[in-house]
């Protein structure tokens, strides 16, 4: 496979990117996703969400839906 990112896989840097996470239960979603600090905005798409937030913060994101029974179905980030 090859796979090609326009990040580094170590990126720590503060640049925020459009990322898109398909959801189950995106209005409770959204209840949990703004709980945490570093969410300015969230905007409902389709059947999911699309934040503007760091590389490192999409684990965090993914780690408080998880723990509140939100199913992911993908998540796309763009470059």
């Amino acid at each position: 496979m090859d796979f090609k990112f326009s990040y580094h896989y170590n990126d720590y840097r503060n640049i925020k990117r459009t990322v898109y996470f398909q959801l189950s239960g995106t209005e409770y979603a959204i209840q949990i996703i703004q709980n945490l600090d570093f969410i300015d905005a969230v905007k409902i798409i389709d059947e999911g969400i699309m934040l503007s937030i760091a590389i490192q913060q999409v684990p965090e994101v993914v780690c408080a839906l998880a723990q509140n029974n939100i199913a992911i179905y993908s998540i796309k980030i763009e470059t």
